[in-house]
């Protein structure tokens, strides 16, 4: 079925299965207590510190890997930083959800000592998070920033927010140099992206059922035996669509709708939704980041985030089945109903 077998075992064994164990295995620890708590600072400090690994490498003007980003540093004006990861994009949305975990913080929960400390993080791990150029990142922290602020100021804030957002973008499209950058040269702006999108369009034209198959882009679309070995979706709905076709989109659609229903579940108990809400947050801008980067399925950020969700909603569920039982007991009524006494009955004797 894969028309790339070999790329599309490495995603079924290297990601989704173990990535779809995770989160199994995470969807069974309760978000209870210090677990939040500890888990957000533990998302603070590694930010803070890859941050500084960042901000080392560009006042140093040295990387620790990725040949293509060294070559390309050497004939630009600005310098990228990867910090400890591979790819520049791939800090990048560690770091906006670093960011967005720290003022989800400050934004959504009670103000305390230790918000002091939240709160000096953010420079520093914007401060990375800026050198490492990534767009995706900038747009993915951009669209938590608006949600955060419609969650914690309301609507009219929120509105508001996005009101400006939508002015600045048609401001900026109705700049004649602007169109004229997109209309000359699209694929140049988006980084090669265009003509992906493009070749990936060609490839659900010509498998619109089940798709070229897992793993397959590159083997599908590729022109040249380097571009089948390397070449890579970086639109994951595009990467679905050409490699799994419309059962794939149908699926994803699915999981999609499964995720909202399980965090309006799970929006409904006041004591979490703070917790319900950052986490919401930070499965939206990874979704938003993979629009531009395909690593939606390949971060196991994607599942850790799903499967909370799904277990705060779980037990948002079991909650609201025992609220009836808990308010007839606390109003002085049986939980089990009477019986009346039933007519004398022949006794039966066994044996």
């Amino acid at each position: 079925w894969s028309a790339d077998l070999e790329r599309g075992a490495i995603d079924l064994l290297a990601f989704h299965l173990p990535f779809a164990l995770l989160a199994a295995l995470l969807g069974g620890i309760p978000l209870r207590g210090r677990v939040p708590a500890t888990m957000a600072a533990l998302q603070l400090a590694l930010g803070v510190a890859f941050a500084g690994v960042a901000l080392y490498q560009w006042e140093t003007r040295e990387l620790f890997s990725n040949p293509k980003v060294i070559y390309v540093n050497a004939f630009t004006d600005f310098f990228r930083v990867n910090s400890v990861f591979f790819d520049p994009s791939i800090f990048g949305r560690f770091a906006a959800l670093a960011l967005l975990v720290a003022i989800g913080v400050l934004a959504l929960t009670a103000p305390r000592r230790r918000n002091l400390a939240v709160a000096a993080a953010v420079p520093v791990m914007f401060a990375g998070l800026w050198f490492s150029y990534s767009q995706t990142s900038f747009a993915a922290l951009g669209t938590g920033l608006v949600l955060l602020a419609f969650i914690a100021w309301r609507r009219r804030t929120g509105a508001a927010l996005g009101i400006a957002i939508a002015l600045g973008l048609v401001a900026a499209l109705a700049l004649p140099a602007t169109r004229s950058a997109l209309s000359e040269n699209l694929d140049g702006v988006t980084s090669d992206r265009a003509s992906l999108v493009e070749r990936g369009v060609d490839v659900f034209r010509e498998h619109p059922v089940f798709g070229a198959g897992l793993g397959s882009f590159g083997a599908a679309t590729g022109r040249t035996a380097r571009e089948q070995q390397r070449l890579r979706s970086h639109t994951a709905p595009i990467a679905v669509a050409s490699e799994l076709g419309a059962i794939g989109l149908v699926l994803l659609l699915a999981i999609l709708v499964a995720v909202l229903r399980a965090t309006r579940r799970a929006l409904r108990v006041a004591g979490q939704r703070a917790l319900v809400a950052v986490l919401a947050t930070l499965l939206v801008a990874i979704c938003v980041h993979s629009l531009a980067y395909n690593a939606l399925f390949e971060d196991p950020a994607t599942w850790a985030l799903v499967a909370w969700l799904a277990a705060l909603a779980a037990g948002a569920a079991s909650a609201e089945g025992e609220a009836p039982a808990v308010a007839a007991e606390a109003a002085g009524e049986p939980l089990v109903p009477d019986v009346p006494d039933a007519p004398d009955a022949p006794a039966v004797v066994a044996g």
